[in-house]
This record gives structure tokens, C-alpha cells and sequence, in this order.
């Protein structure tokens, strides 16, 4: 679901903007947060063929060394590269067959292959901003590891 109010700002910008490192240019702790969850790759559906597999190997190993995936995340990950399957395919009828094809009776009209195009692409979005593939959503993926364990002692006056 889409948030309402500001964008927020890469997680890179708040640190480069900020009095130092985990503080954001207001004195504010950037927030680390980790959910709990193992980490890890989750496994290719072996349903998935063409770009969505090309997408898959593409990212996939990426967004695991990011620490953003997890073995539950496959379904919505692969929904993801399902649609920039799409997308791809759209692209490639519209190029074919042009924006504007002809009705039964030899009317005018907008391809089909428009409006799919459209869908893939909010889809690509929404998908894009949930996995942090985007500069704004960065910051709003789960950080683990090695930044998680700085925010812990940052947050522990005795460490």
C-alpha cells in the first residue's frame, strides 16, 4: 500500500546529510530494523521461464547479499520478474504491431498491448518499492547484519 505524505529520502542521502554516521541531519537515529527472519535465497519456481528466470539469476543473488530477501519472499519475487516478463512482452507487441491497431470493421484503436504494458509497469513499481529497488526505498528495507549490530551498539550505553 502506498504511503501518504513525503517520499522518503534514500538511506544514503540521510547519512551523507547527517551529523554523523546513523544520525540524520536533525539529530535523529536512522532507524535499522530487523524483523527476525533467517535470511537467504529463496529457490527459483521452477515454473518460471524466459525473463522472469533471467530476472530471477539477475537479482535474486543481489538482493540476498543485500540481506532483503528471504526463502518467503518467492512468491512476491517471482511475481516481480513475472512481470517484467510482461512488460517485455508488451513492449515488444507494440513495437510489432504499433500504439494504434485497426477494429474488425477497420476503425482505429489503441493496442491492447498498451494497457498491459501499463499494468506491468505499476506492477514492476510497486514490486520495485517493496524489494527496495528503488533510490527512495532503500531506506525502508529491512537492514541486517553488520549495520543491525551498529544500531544495537549505538542503542547500549555500555557497549
Amino acid at each position: 500500500m502506498a504511503k501518504t505524505g513525503r517520499k522518503t529520502k534514500p538511506l544514503a542521502l540521510k547519512v551523507l546529510n547527517g551529523r554523523h554516521e546513523g544520525v540524520d541531519s536533525g539529530g535523529r537515529p536512522i532507524a535499522q530494523y530487523d524483523a527476525g527472519f533467517e535470511r537467504g535465497a529463496p529457490s527459483m519456481p521452477a515454473w518460471l521461464t524466459g525473463e522472469a528466470r533471467n530476472t530471477w539469476r539477475r537479482l535474486c543473488p543481489r538482493l540476498t547479499k543485500l540481506g532483503i530477501l528471504k526463502p518467503e519472499d518467492r512468491d512476491a519475487f517471482a511475481a516481480y520478474c513475472i512481470a517484467v516478463q510482461n512488460l517485455k512482452k508488451a513492449t515488444q507487441l507494440i513495437e510489432e504491431e504499433g500504439l494504434v491497431t485497426e477494429t474488425a470493421a477497420g476503425n482505429p484503436k489503441t493496442n491492447p498491448a498498451v494497457s498491459l504494458q501499463a499494468q506491468a509497469m505499476n506492477t514492476i513499481r510497486q514490486f520495485a518499492s517493496e524489494f527496495g529497488l528503488t533510490p527512495a526505498s532503500e531506506s525502508n528495507v529491512a537492514v541486517v547484519g553488520e549495520a543491525k549490530k551498529k544500531q544495537d551498539d549505538a542503542d547500549n550505553p555500555f557497549a
